[in-house]
Formats: C-alpha cells, structure tokens, sequence
C-alpha cells in the first residue's frame, strides 16, 4: 500500500485539479512488496491521453485490466531485491486457477525475460500448477 505524509501534500489550483483528487508529491510504500505502474490511453473528448497509475495489490490491477483491456498501454512491475528495487515489462497478465481450491483465481503476471509473479498471498505454488489460465491483457507493441 502507499501511505503519504501531510508535509508532502500539494495545493493544485481548482481550475487544473480533479474533483475529489489530493495531490501529494511522494508516497511511501507502507509493504516492502511488488507494486506496479499501469499506463491507460484514456479518451478525453477528440485525443486520447496517458494516465498512470501505481497500484499496490494485484486485485486492483486485475481490476483496471479487466475493466477496460484496450485503454491499458503497458504494466511495469517493480519488485525488492534485498536493499534495491528492480522493474520488469509485463508482457502478459492472467487468471488461472488453484487447483487445491476451485473457488480461488490466481493473479499470474509474466514478465519480460520469462520470470513469472503469482499473487504473494492467494497462492504459494509456481504457476504451472494453476490450470484454467486465461489470458486478462497481453502486451501488443
């Protein structure tokens, strides 16, 4: 999750900031975990428009993919590494299913390079075990 501190809040004029938003200009990671960015083309009115979104928990990210596959432009996945950060493209993102329990869709990410990323707390086993993967999103470019 991303946590932020008052000190770094930001006042954006009324005539550019979106109803309902607060701005911040750093966030804290309050679980040392992988997090992702994902971009989405957004239409507004003739152009279409990058928006970005860091997001914390797999669920969500499942969440915005399925929600609207075509808008989502690229997900990068960022991952600790003992003292560092690493990012890695994902290429694709899938749901597939526990077999120990029927009821339970896995999150299953595979990054550039082949690694793959099963949801930290829904599922210990590697993701050849899951069966029943369908494909969310696939990177096209």
């Amino acid at each position: 999750m991303f946590g932020a501190s008052p000190s770094f809040a930001e006042d954006v004029p009324p005539a550019i900031a979106a109803p309902g938003f607060s701005y911040w200009r750093a966030m804290e990671l309050t679980l040392r975990g992988e997090w992702y960015v994902v971009s989405l083309a957004i239409k507004d009115g003739d152009e279409r428009v990058l928006r970005d979104l860091a997001i914390s928990w797999s669920a969500d990210l499942i969440s915005v993919a399925m929600s609207n596959p075509e808008a989502v432009v690229s997900i990068l996945a960022l991952q600790p590494n003992g003292k560092k950060w690493e990012s890695k493209a994902v290429m694709r993102l899938w749901l597939g299913t526990d077999p120990k329990n029927c009821k339970r869709r896995v999150p299953v990410l595979e990054l550039a390079g082949g690694d793959f990323i099963c949801d930290r707390f829904d599922y210990s086993g590697p993701p050849a075990e899951l069966i029943d993967l369908d494909v969310i999103w696939a990177d096209t470019a």
